[in-house]
C-alpha cells in the first residue's frame, strides 16, 4: 500500500467517526427534546390547578417562633410584614431586594433574610420569584389580554427586570416555559 492509501484510509476511518459521533449526539438530543415536550402537558395541568396561597406559610404551627437568634417579638414583626407586603403585592415592584425591603420594613435586612430563609424555607430571591410566578399563573389563567401580551411586556407586569429572568424564574418555578403554558391556555377546552 502506498502512503497516499493509508492516509486515505485514516481520513475515511476519521470520517466514519465523527459522523458517528455527530449522529449519536443528534439522536440523544432528539430523544431529550422528545422527553421534555411529553412532559410538558402535564406540567401545564400542575400549573393550571395550582392556586395562588398568599397567606404566610409558617414551617410548624405548633413549634411557634423558633429560636433563630433573633428576638421573637421582631421576627413576629417581619412576619407580620412579610403578610402585608404578599397581601399588597409589593413582589411585583422589580426593585425589591432584601436591601429595599428591610429599610421598608425599618429593620436589619440580615433579620428579613433569616426570616425568609427559615419560615419560607428559601431564599430571599426564590420568595420574590416565587411569589411573582404564582400571580403571574393566576393573572394569566384569569386575564386573556395579558395571553396577548410579549413576554418581554409580562416580565416588566410581574415585576421582572427582563424576558429572560422570568422565563427561567417560570420555568424553575413550573417546569415549563411561559409561552407554552400561553399557548395551552388558548386552546379551547371541550365542555
Amino acid at each position: 500500500m502506498t502512503e497516499s492509501t493509508i492516509n486515505d484510509k485514516t481520513e475515511l476511518h476519521w470520517s466514519i467517526g465523527v459522523l458517528l459521533l455527530v449522529v449519536i449526539i443528534a439522536v440523544f438530543f432528539g430523544f431529550y427534546q422528545y422527553r421534555i415536550k411529553k412532559r410538558q402537558p402535564s406540567q401545564f395541568e400542575k400549573g393550571i390547578h395550582k392556586s395562588i396561597n398568599n397567606e404566610i406559610q409558617v414551617r410548624s404551627v405548633k413549634s411557634g417562633i423558633e429560636n433563630i437568634g433573633i428576638n421573637e417579638e421582631l421576627v413576629v414583626q417581619i412576619l407580620e410584614k412579610l403578610t402585608h407586603f404578599e397581601k399588597t403585592k409589593g413582589y411585583l415592584f422589580s426593585g425589591v431586594t432584601v436591601q429595599s425591603l428591610s429599610s421598608t420594613f425599618e429593620t436589619n435586612s440580615k433579620y428579613v433574610s433569616k426570616v425568609v430563609n427559615t419560615y419560607k424555607e428559601k431564599t430571599f430571591v426564590q420568595y420574590i420569584n416565587d411569589l411573582r410566578i404564582e400571580y403571574a399563573l393566576q393573572s394569566l389563567k384569569e386575564d386573556s389580554k395579558l395571553q396577548k401580551y410579549t413576554i418581554q411586556a409580562l416580565a416588566v407586569e410581574f415585576g421582572f427586570n427582563n424576558a429572560e429572568s422570568f422565563s427561567t424564574a417560570f420555568y424553575k418555578k413550573t417546569g415549563i416555559k411561559p409561552v407554552y403554558f400561553i399557548k395551552q391556555l388558548e386552546i379551547p377546552k371541550d365542555v
